[in-house]
């Protein structure tokens, strides 16, 4: 349903005429698509043990990257067919997905837990007693915030730097997008497999040497004149940083107790 009301407010961008019209859909946006993360999480941790769960959300996770890879086509697409009409494009094709998809779904049954039932205030203390869990939060906040920002400005900026490539560049960068998962799914069984032999430290450390070492691949990409070796950088960047995300998760889940995971959405 969430999916569904995504589709029809992103289609509400057709219509706008002025900039409170291009604001009221993504407030709406947000508002429905605010629910999926936590049910997501939940989901995954029903069905599969702390030490499999590297590789589920690895492979949940591709659907973000072709999403962000179709969205760099867009670039192509508004071309032909005016920006107005590309998100209506957009809203009706996911609207067919998810009633599609929807079909398919099966509600997972939780696990008996044996736990006694808080309210939400002693949830939340419990929650920021974890450091665990507030430490990967603050990092990946401040990573997802970057992360964004990044996949804003950096095709202006490369656009501009390399105008007689723009049409290239849509197509390389939707490309080096798609294959970003690859390193989601096989860190997701790395660290899965490290984890089965008691040494969950291992998330950690892959999280942060795959985002520490972008940061020299990255000054590089944005100070050469040379195209090739842009992308080249790109390709790189993409998949190498992006594999904290599905290892950060499976770390958050397996040291929340069962009876907040998703915050208690049952």
């Amino acid at each position: 349903m969430n999916g569904v009301l995504f589709s029809v407010s992103a289609a509400g961008n057709y219509f706008a005429q002025s900039f409170l019209g291009l604001l009221w859909p993504r407030a709406l946006l947000a508002v429905f698509t605010s629910s999926i993360s936590p049910l997501s999480m939940r989901m995954i941790a029903l069905y599969f043990e702390p030490e499999e769960r590297g590789l589920p959300y690895g492979i949940y996770l591709i659907t973000v990257y072709v999403g962000s890879s179709l969205a760099s086509l867009t670039l192509l697409l508004t071309d032909a067919l005016s920006w107005r009409n590309c998100f209506l494009v957009i809203a009706l094709v996911s609207t067919a997905v998810c009633v599609l998809s929807g079909a398919f779904l099966k509600n997972a049954k939780n696990k008996k837990s044996d736990e006694k039932t808080l309210n939400f205030k002693e949830d939340f203390k419990e929650l920021f007693k974890n450091k665990t869990i507030v430490l990967t939060i603050v990092a990946t906040f401040a990573r997802y915030a970057s992360g964004f920002s990044r996949g804003y400005y950096e095709a202006i900026y490369l656009t501009d730097q390399f105008p007689n490539h723009k049409s290239l560049y849509s197509v390389l960068n939707a490309v080096s997008i798609l294959l970003a998962p690859v390193s989601l799914v096989l860190a997701g069984i790395v660290s899965d497999k490290k984890e089965s032999q008691d040494k969950p430290h291992w998330r950690p450390l892959i999280c942060s040497f795959t985002n520490l070492v972008c940061f020299p691949l990255l000054i590089v990409m944005y100070t050469t004149s040379s195209f090739p070796l842009a992308m080249a950088l790109l390709f790189t960047v993409y998949l190498v940083g992006e594999t904290y995300i599905s290892i950060s998760l499976a770390m958050m889940i397996n040291v929340t107790t069962p009876r907040i995971r998703g915050l208690r959405n049952y």
